[in-house]
């Protein structure tokens, strides 16, 4: 129905980038078209229904600290359920609690009493928290970087306290089981943390994507629709429509952008991976124990096994499962075990009988997040065609990077 018309600006790609650059676009009086291959719109920022379940596409979050995020959602309307701040960490034996008593002073005693980290490890963790309140963005993003594991080593915190806590989190936050990630990026994490929520919409972590769709009228999204070339001002379609452009935004991933534009193979990133296995119980007292009502997230801290996290989604929000059910989202990264692995690991942490776990499904995504070794204030690339280039794998490998990559594309072209 498109063929033979002209658009101001051609987004390609309907992920959050694409769609965050096509807001901004339409509010400034543009002429749009977004084209999405797929028949969903949001890349991974996913979720769906299955039995009653809100599943979403692996295990995500969203924390309130996103600046650009936040002007560009309602987050009232997102509905948001926050988890705990702090986390519960398995040892191999047993669980320990570590909490943010400058969060909540009620957890000052619990805090200095428990046995994660010495006294020295959470003295050095509130020292940088207060550093990281003061220091910008562009601060963070233009400072030396090495390894996000070198970094921790530097600032002298113990190995213990590395492997039990640190290790796990951040690995699990930055889905890099051996830490390579900038330590610029970590540190702007960090700081994020320290000023936000972690939080989910009640309706799944898709609400994003809905909410972002909804900002741009159905008749300037084409889904199910893959482009085969890019001529001089014309993009032509696999099924042959041709549809004329002024201006060409990229927001794909890494991945899909080359195929399209085999010459820009330098900015193309390797992407790690990671599994999310859910599960549900109709009794969590008899599954989980004393822990079943934890809203914090749970990490593996005994460095043996395959899972990295597990969130009790449904203590978060009742909505993610049907009435008086429990729903679990075991994470592990750049792997993929099966259902029966992933049992026997639980039967570890939480000593009950098969019977009480009922698998729903694993959700695999094998380009999860680019793998961002070296991290720079820069959120778009420009080509020799003036084709803009935009997404996480070109800012930073989180929802804030997406769209802010997506927002300073449309600012560049509005320029």
């Amino acid at each position: 129905m498109n063929q033979n018309k002209s658009y101001d600006v051609i987004i390609i790609g309907a992920g959050i980038s694409g769609l965050a650059a096509g807001i901004k676009l339409l509010n400034s009086g543009k002429k749009i078209l977004v084209i999405e291959k797929s028949i969903e719109l949001g890349g991974k920022i996913n979720s769906k229904l299955i039995d009653g379940f809100r599943i979403d596409n692996g295990f995500q979050v969203l924390l309130t600290g996103y600046s650009e995020t936040s002007k560009l959602l309602n987050m009232n309307k997102l509905d948001l359920s926050y988890f705990d701040t702090g986390a519960l960490i398995w040892n191999g034996r047993k669980f320990n609690t570590i909490s943010d008593p400058t969060r909540n002073i009620s957890e000052l005693k619990r805090s200095i009493l428990s046995p994660i980290g010495n006294i020295e490890d959470k003295l050095r963790t509130l020292l940088l928290k207060l550093k990281l309140l003061n220091k910008s963005k562009e601060k963070i993003f233009s400072d030396k970087e090495i390894t996000t594991k070198n970094y921790f080593i530097q600032k002298k915190y113990s190995k213990k306290f590395r492997e039990i806590f640190l290790e796990p989190f951040f690995s699990g936050i930055l889905l890099d089981a051996e830490l390579q990630t900038s330590s610029r990026f970590t540190e702007y994490i960090f700081k994020i943390l320290s000023i936000s929520r972690i939080a989910v919409p009640k309706n799944g972590i898709g609400s994003i994507t809905k909410q972002l769709a909804d900002q741009i009228p159905k008749n300037n999204i084409m889904v199910n629709s893959t482009v085969e070339h890019i001529l001089d001002g014309e993009i032509v379609l696999k099924n042959g429509v041709k549809i004329k452009f002024d201006h060409l935004i990229c927001a794909t991933d890494s991945k899909s952008m080359i195929k399209l534009f085999p010459k820009e193979k330098k900015v193309v990133k390797e992407y790690t991976s990671c599994t999310t296995h859910y599960f549900s119980s109709n009794n969590k007292i008899n599954s989980l124990g004393k822990h079943a009502d934890t809203k914090k997230i749970i990490l593996n801290g005994s460095n043996t096994g395959f899972i990295n996290n597990i969130a009790i989604l449904s203590n978060i929000a009742k909505e993610y499962a049907p009435n008086n059910k429990t729903l679990l989202a075991i994470t592990e990264i750049q792997s993929e075990h099966n259902k029966i692995s992933i049992l026997n690991e639980l039967q570890n942490w939480f000593p009950s009988d098969y019977k009480n776990f009922k698998y729903i499904e694993s959700i695999h995504i094998k380009n999860a997040l680019p793998k961002m070794k070296t991290i720079s204030n820069k959120k778009i690339y420009i080509n020799k065609e003036s084709i803009i280039f935009c997404g996480d794998y070109l800012s930073h490998p989180s929802i804030e990077g997406a769209v802010s990559s997506g927002i300073e594309a449309a600012n560049q072209l509005l320029e």
